[in-house]
């Protein structure tokens, strides 16, 4: 009966190993999710700020001239 106890209780601990391995693994890729969304972000509003400029800078040249 002890020998049954113990394989019960290593199964559980390897199954809740496997689970927290999986949960972590899962936080990770979210992360990685997330830096890459915030370097698109950032990557799209310095285009953006670039072409407003860019316009800004045109509009300026055609009231001056």
């Amino acid at each position: 009966m002890d020998q049954v106890k113990g394989a019960v209780k290593e199964t559980v601990g390897d199954a809740e190993d496997a689970a927290k391995k999986i949960h972590e693994s899962h936080e990770d890729a979210a992360s990685e999710k997330a830096d890459d969304t915030r370097g698109k972000i950032s990557q799209s509003v310095k285009q953006t700020k670039e072409k407003v400029k860019g316009k800004i800078d045109e509009f300026k040249k055609r009231h001056t001239a």
